[in-house]
């Protein structure tokens, strides 16, 4: 066996003139995750230390049986120099290949609307230079990503599918998919092995099972992003596949969930909420509600049916293998004999099945090759309870930042007069920022009208002359002079008038002429004796008076009255809008105090 790497520069280039020869090396493949290249060369070696620096690129190949195969790619971060049965060697450490894409972010407010699993793997990709992506299964989806690396972006996409994500077959390509295609080989130990080994076989030297119920999981309360009872659910979703969507209402609240009915047979209900914080709209328009709730559908399916049956784990060692197992394939799994649990032998097993590969090992050095597995019954990691978290297919967490929907609390109050021929008018304006109609309350308080100024008339006598008697004129219809005043002047005009009218209707008519003790303004608050009574409510043209309760106030008199509206203005197809609420009285006058409360779901978001 020769085990050897080649060194690379960023851009790819060879460096140094020839391969490193390497004293040992293992290589590690995860399923959803970024696996790991170690290797160690004497620090004897001159030229392969100083080839060994930090951030240059390695590619591992071995040769046996006059085959040679790459068995992985990495980028070196972490050199060490130890003793190692007696011999200094200069160690290195490195993520494989994936790790490109955890270097380079998505920045802020990445969003894709209604699109394939396939253009959004892509688009996410192309922010990285040099790198392809294979993406495959999964329906229409929203997304957004605010400040993740590309990987995390390409995990939570997957997840949200019920997909996975491992490293291409060729350098710089990544896989999207739901995977599960058989890897053609089969592990057996000695007492199940019938025929001379060929490649298709695989020798199984340990073995170790666990079997772990702790995890599973029947029914599923699924909440997304948000706070409190701004909480994103499935209530809006469309999807009742393969989970029909279910609500009870609890604590004065609808609560929805999923549940499988088989494993709730099996297990009985074992509820779990569960907390998808990354699931949010794109924005608080009825089809980007619709959209959320169903990625928050799929996402929670995907999670259930993986959690919802206990995990078998086999963790297995077997003889070197010629071939590259790649996590995500199955394989076939055949045993009979004695097995190891908690690092005691246990009861015999016997098992022929095929099972996911989660984590591949393979390690190489002076004493030979080996390979471990670790094989699960379903398509997740093993684990315990303690370390699981809902929503995160692997151990990695980055707190982004995101837009997350919140509870809010606006108040507005009004003063308005109002009379039998004049109503009061208010608006209530919701925005596009207005993701949900929680609670609308209206309080109205009616008083008489106050006023600043009160006027006294003066008795003084006041009359002007409008028409003087001149009998100087005859004939059936004849012109009568018209002298109107101006308290400085007389001006003359004629009007024809009939002669049956009187001469005497127009006589002089004099008095005083002080206009300044006609009328006198007393200043002080002064309040009138009535106010409006028998309130009636319309709310944008339609009379709501009777559904709240009213008519109000009926006897008149000063009162308060609160109405809940939340009926009238929560249905889908009136948010986002302005809305008028219009208050009339049958008789009276008077002022009107108005009161408005808006609880919202709120979600700021440039549209």
């Amino acid at each position: 066996m020769r085990l050897w790497a080649d060194i690379h520069d960023s851009t790819g280039a060879r460096l140094g003139d020839g391969a490193i020869a390497l004293r040992d090396a293992s290589v590690t493949r995860v399923l959803d995750g970024v696996g790991t290249i170690a290797f160690s060369v004497p620090y004897s070696d001159s030229r392969a230390i100083s080839l060994l620096q930090n951030e240059r690129n390695c590619r591992l190949c071995v040769e046996r049986g006059g085959t040679v195969r790459e068995i992985g790619r990495g980028t070196i971060r972490k050199l060490r120099v130890e003793v190692a049965d007696g011999e200094l060697l200069a160690t290195v450490t490195a993520p494989d290949d994936l790790d490109g894409l955890t270097r380079v972010s998505t920045k802020l407010r990445r969003k894709y609307s209604a699109q394939s699993v396939t253009a959004i793997a892509s688009d996410l990709v192309s922010l990285v230079g040099g790198w392809t992506v294979s993406a495959s299964g999964g329906g229409t989806t929203d997304a957004r990503f605010d400040g993740v690396s590309v990987f995390r972006a390409l995990l939570s996409l997957a997840e949200h599918q019920g997909l996975h994500v491992r490293a291409g077959t060729t350098p710089r390509s990544v896989e999207l998919g739901a995977f599960g295609a058989s890897s053609g080989l089969r592990l057996v130990n000695a007492a199940a092995l019938s025929g001379d080994l060929d490649g298709s076989v695989g020798l199984i030297e340990s073995i170790r099972v666990e079997q772990d119920s702790e995890a599973v999981c029947t029914r599923l309360y699924p909440i997304g992003a948000g706070i409190g009872e701004a909480w994103l659910t499935i209530e809006r979703a469309t999807r009742n596949l393969p989970y029909t969507r279910q609500v009870v209402n609890i604590n004065g609240i609808d609560q929805h969930f999923l549940e499988d009915f088989a494993a709730v047979a099996q297990y009985g209900v074992i509820e779990k909420m569960g907390r998808f914080a990354d699931i949010a709209p794109l924005s608080n328009s009825a089809a980007d509600l619709e959209n959320a709730a169903n990625a928050l559908y799929d996402i929670a399916a995907a999670w259930l049916a993986r959690y919802c049956v206990r995990q078998d784990v086999y963790r297995v060692t077997v003889r070197a293998l010629d071939q590259t197992l790649r996590p995500g394939d199955r394989i076939r799994l055949v045993y009979n004999g004695a097995v190891e649990r908690d690092g005691a032998r246990a009861q015999y097993l016997d098992t022929d099945g095929d099972f996911w590969i989660t984590e591949v090992t393979e390690r190489f050095g002076v004493g030979g090759a080996a390979c471990d597995l670790v094989l699960s019954s379903i398509d997740r990691h093993a684990g315990s309870s303690a370390a699981i978290v809902i929503g995160a297919l692997e151990d990695l967490e980055i707190d982004g930042v995101s837009v997350k929907p919140y509870l809010n609390r606006v108040a507005w109050v009004f003063d308005r007069v109002i009379d039998p021929l004049f109503p009061a008018i208010v608006p209530v304006r919701l925005t596009d920022a207005t993701q949900r109609l929680n609670r609308c309350l209206v309080k109205i308080r009616t008083r008489a009208f106050i006023s600043t100024v009160q006027a006294s008339v003066n008795n003084t006598t006041h009359r002007h002359t409008l028409i003087t008697n001149d009998p100087g004129y005859t004939g059936p219809y004849y012109w009568r002079p018209v002298y109107a005043y101006d308290s400085a002047s007389e001006t003359g005009v004629r009007l024809l008038l009939p002669i049956s009218v009187e001469t005497s209707a127009f006589a002089l008519q004099t008095g005083t002429e002080t206009d300044e003790d006609f009328i006198t303004l007393d200043y002080g608050l002064q309040q009138d004796t009535q106010t409006p009574a028998g309130l009636r409510i319309t709310i944008n043209g339609t009379d709501r008076t009777t559904a709240l309760g009213g008519p109000w106030l009926t006897g008149g008199g000063a009162g308060a009255f609160e109405i809940d509206v939340t009926d009238f203005l929560a249905a889908e197809s009136l948010l986002q809008q302005e809305h008028l609420i219009r208050i009339e009285c049958e008789s009276g006058q008077g002022e009107v105090e108005i009161a408005i409360e808006v609880y919202e779901t709120i979600q700021s978001i440039t549209v």
